[in-house]
């Protein structure tokens, strides 16, 4: 499908190229928020995390978050610093840092359950508390700041 779009929009090489494909990535994670409505099978080998840690995911069915994206963890890191020292609100920080279309909401992301995020977000969003920032998370998207609004 990729591929159509780009032969649709006649992309070319070059900066605009990497700008345009970077928006079509960005789409796609947030239109996999969007289509909430759609069944998704989660994974159920458990394997790779602990009894305590499958508990506390097993608790929660979705959670509502917001996130920034950015490239570089160094850059997260410092967003993440001044949101957790109060110098700026995290939704603000969204606005003016985040590549991902949903900055322009303030990062957020709706409810999602199980299974709709790439595992090391979901991972983070589904162990963060309510209302908390999470620690800088890679993805291959590039570094998220994950803010936990709800869960239930």
């Amino acid at each position: 499908m990729v591929y159509y779009v780009l032969l649709y929009l006649k992309l070319e090489k070059g900066e605009i190229f990497m700008k345009k494909i970077w928006f079509i990535i960005a789409l796609a994670l947030v239109i996999s928020v969007a289509s909430y409505g759609m069944k998704t099978i989660a994974s159920t080998d458990t394997s790779s995390t602990s009894s305590s840690d499958s508990a506390a995911l097993a608790e929660v069915k979705e959670v509502r978050a917001a996130h920034i994206l950015v490239d570089k963890e160094v850059d997260a890191i410092h967003i993440r610093k001044e949101i957790v020292d109060g110098k700026k609100d995290f939704y603000q920080a969204a606005r003016e840092y985040s590549k991902c279309p949903s900055g322009r909401n303030g990062g957020d992301l709706g409810w999602f359950g199980k299974g709709m995020m790439v595992q090391e977000f979901e991972k983070v969003a589904f162990s963060t508390p309510e209302g908390q920032v999470s620690q800088p998370v890679k993805t291959q998207f590039g570094w998220h700041i994950i803010k936990v609004i709800g869960r239930r």
